[in-house]
């Protein structure tokens, strides 16, 4: 879910982004402790606590707005 919030956020009310299964999916994200164990067993090798933080924040700001 955190991985995809932007699309998510193009496709979904923002009342679902921001207060609904969505935001509550991202402010379960904040509780991260940024331990790698998703990444290491990531078969893609992607880079999921980057993304995490990125995601994180953009929807921050939004949220803000």
């Amino acid at each position: 879910m955190i991985m995809a919030i932007k699309g998510i956020y193009k496709r979904f009310p923002p009342e679902d982004v921001f207060t609904g299964w969505a935001g509550e999916a991202m402010k379960a994200a904040n509780r991260c402790s940024e331990c790698g164990d998703c990444e290491a067993r990531c078969p893609f090798g992607l880079p999921i606590r980057e993304t995490i933080k990125a995601n994180l924040e953009w929807w921050e700001t939004l949220g803000s707005q």
